[in-house]
């Protein structure tokens, strides 16, 4: 069949070049004769309004995604523009530039979007994505060599870029880099997509498609052979499951054996579905099909479309599938289905594969995923050269020995969606004082690490996320901190958020008054299988000398929602589940001024007084102290005030609590350490325990005072779960009475 898209391309390339006879003006000051062909090329890409004629063309620049495919919309000429009211792609707005060409382009499968829902008009184009845009946009007959015609594009078996590549090969569209290189990962420039286009314009790929397309060609309609179906038999399909959304899916196939008396042309075939799990599922099979195709030795001949009632033949209630599926009535429930005009040639003394293609609605009913149909073809109309018309019904010898001899069934599934799964990263922070400054603002602090892997083997791209960021006053009794209910505005204390994807800022917004951050315009991908790693980071305000905000703010951060989100199948976030919600940091104090205390080593040892007495378990905790921003106390312990511990085992024994430094400073004393700022002091507290009951013991230190010149009214309790010592099993001994 003679293309007419390329007669339109082929005609227009002529009345181009007709036209340059009469007109030799020049475009653009940069692309002149002296360029040869590539002037050639503009010059009528410029008369068909494909490029507009300007001062400068820009012949090395970069080829966009939208300049190229309104090159070879205009070039290849034949489509109807489309102008839909509501856009295909979020980022190609109605009335842009190039919206009527992308849209045209998607509809008629030339390209489609880097994602579901984004063209990326401005992202370059490779040499090899070119080479495709313009095999599929003129409709050349693709070709599949045994052998590469460049190094770089090797057949691997995949029809892209090999095949795409070999194809305008073959017919003059694309040349090499150098004799045996082609380049495709290259961006192409604008000059080699006007020679590209301008080349395809030229093709006459007319004649080698009607040798190859005409299936008559070996059917005479004056002839006078009289060929006959030796037999009818069920093949093997592609596949035995349809799932959800999925499109041409081979479930259905025969091998149609002629004699050798002559070909036949297919004219008509019958087929039956019918569902075998009526209890819950739909019987009809426009509840769960869009269209069907019948194909002949891999290519579609006809499509149905079959998404309502009036394609289907009327309900039988004595339908032909007889096998026992069972519960269900089948007889009862099947929907004849009828191809005609087919006019397709079965050779003589061959064996032909008939098959059916169905494509599968988006959103199957919970009831209707995993519904079995069945399928039987009961009869087929052929013609022999001579004019004389036979049907082949079920029943017939050539259709099988047994009513069963060409039903198959095939099972309906949800088809495999992402399912992403979070959770807290195994390095993210825990809980301390973060040290802020009174006059510059402290920057990329990170807050938070979480990660989020997907499950299903299947691919996902998120564009947007939702943080909730919290500043709330410190209430551990600060006489200088706001008061319960007076909390900040978090964008006092924090300037800007970011999210980093393994180390990569991947957005950046500025804080809100309430803290809630939308990261938007995302392009995350998660591919299937994998996990992915995220942080979180903040810049701090400085307190303006604690005018901006007191000493002692918490803050901390929620991972709210993955808002926008779509998998390689086209499933967004309404369809993908088990997205948790419980991602919280935990709690950071800002201060310009405290103490930062350092977990060091703990010892836990059993000893014996005195001979017959009860064991004491003499336990020590090792932590390091260092005072910023201003100099700063702990309390000596004599009296225990600067430690509370814990013992566990029978009842709390007496304890003798000690603290000792390993340094000394001039202004210790008076119930107190100096801490010295930005100095560094070891501290060991020491506790004896004499038990009451044998049993298992140890101590913990929950939390450790400290301040200023105003006394030790401030509390750190940050990562105590360090700060305390193994177990140690002590005896009791009775006193003697």
């Amino acid at each position: 069949m003679t293309s007419i898209r390329r007669a339109i391309a082929t005609f227009s390339l002529v009345a181009i070049l007709s036209t340059f006879v009469v007109s030799t003006a020049v475009a653009f000051n940069d692309v002149t004769t002296a360029d040869g062909e590539v002037y050639t090329a503009v010059e009528a890409l410029v008369a068909n309004g494909a490029v507009t004629a300007g001062s400068t063309f820009g012949q090395t620049a970069p080829l966009t995604r939208g300049e190229a495919v309104k090159y070879l919309v205009v070039s290849a000429g034949g489509y109807t523009i489309e102008d839909p009211d509501t856009p295909h792609f979020t980022d190609v707005a109605k009335g842009s530039t190039y919206y009527t060409f992308v849209e045209t382009a998607y509809k008629n499968g030339i390209v489609g979007g880097k994602t579901a829902t984004l063209f990326a008009p401005n992202d370059t184009v490779t040499r090899a994505e070119f080479a495709k845009m313009a095999v599929l946009a003129f409709e050349l007959p693709k070709t599949t060599p045994t052998a590469a015609t460049f190094t770089d594009v090797p057949n691997t078996g995949v029809e892209y870029p090999f095949t795409f590549v070999e194809t305008a090969a073959k017919y003059g569209v694309v040349k090499g880099m150098t004799a045996t290189t082609f380049g495709p990962a290259m961006p192409i420039t604008k000059s080699q997509g006007a020679l590209m286009s301008y080349r395809a314009m030229g093709v006459d790929a007319t004649e080698e498609e009607d040798e190859d397309d005409d299936t008559s060609a070996d059917f005479d309609e004056n002839g006078d052979t009289e060929g006959t179906i030796n037999e009818v038999s069920l093949a093997s399909a592609d596949e035995s499951e349809a799932l959800e959304g999925e499109e041409e899916v081979e479930v259905y196939a025969l091998d149609v054996e002629l004699d050798d008396n002559g070909p036949l042309m297919l004219q008509r075939m019958d087929f039956y579905f019918g569902e075998g799990n009526t209890v819950k599922a739909s019987p009809k099979p426009w509840d769960y099909f869009t269209e069907i195709s019948i194909a002949v030795d891999g290519e579609i001949v006809a499509t149905a479309d079959v998404d309502t009632s009036t394609a289907w033949g009327t309900k039988d209630t004595e339908g032909p599938i007889t096998t026992d599926v069972g519960t269900s009535d089948l007889a009862a429930s099947q929907y004849r289905l009828r191809f005609t005009g087919l006019d397709t040639v079965l050779p003589s003394d061959e064996t032909t594969k008939v098959t059916l293609l169905v494509s599968v609605k988006d959103s199957l009913d919970s009831d209707d995923e995993g519904a079995t149909w069945w399928v039987e073809a009961t009869e087929l109309r052929v013609m022999d050269e001579t004019g004389y018309v036979s049907t082949y019904s079920e029943g017939d010898a050539e259709m099988g020995d047994t009513d069963t001899d060409l039903e198959e069934s095939f099972t309906m599934n949800e088809t495999e969606k992402a399912v992403l799964e979070t959770r807290e990263g195994a390095n993210s922070p825990e809980a301390a004082v973060i040290q802020v400054s009174k006059t510059a603002d402290t920057n990329g602090v990170e807050l938070y690490e979480f990660e989020i892997e997907e499950t299903e083997g299947v691919d996902v791209n998120i564009t947007q996320m939702t943080l909730l960021f919290t500043v709330k006053a410190d209430l551990n009794g600060d006489t200088d901190v706001l008061d319960a209910g007076e909390d900040p505005a978090e964008s006092t204390v924090l300037k800007k958020a970011y999210l980093l994807q393994d180390g990569e800022v991947v957005g950046t917004e500025s804080m809100t008054a309430d803290g809630k951050v939308v990261f938007d315009n995302l392009d995350i991908d998660v591919a299937g299988d994998t996990t992915e790693v995220f942080t979180v980071e903040v810049d701090i305000e400085d307190t303006n000398d604690a005018a901006r905000y007191a000493e002692g703010m918490q803050v901390y951060v929620e991972v709210d929602t993955i808002d926008e989100l779509t998998d390689a199948k086209d499933f967004d976030e309404d369809d993908i589940t088990d997205l948790a919600v419980d991602l919280v940091s935990e709690t950071f104090e800002l201060r310009s001024e405290g103490v930062m205390f350092q977990y060091v080593s703990s010892t836990a040892t059993a000893t014996t007084p005195v001979e017959g007495a009860s064991q004491q378990g003499e336990f020590t905790i090792t932590f390091k102290a260092t005072a910023f921003g201003a100099d700063s106390h702990l309390a000596d312990n004599v009296d225990c005030a600067a430690l509370t511990y814990a013992v566990t085992g029978g009842t709390t024994p007496d304890a003798v609590c000690d603290l000792d430094s390993t340094t000394t400073d001039s202004e210790d004393g008076g119930g107190v350490f100096e801490l010295d700022e930005n100095t560094t002091r070891t501290f060991t507290a020491s506790v004896v325990v004499t038990p009451d009951a044998t049993g298992f013991y140890k101590v913990a230190i929950s939390e450790f005072n400290w301040g200023g010149a105003d006394g030790l009214t401030n509390t750190y309790a940050f990562d105590m779960g360090d700060y305390k010592t193994s177990s140690k099993s002590l005896t009791y001994v009775a006193p003697a009475p």
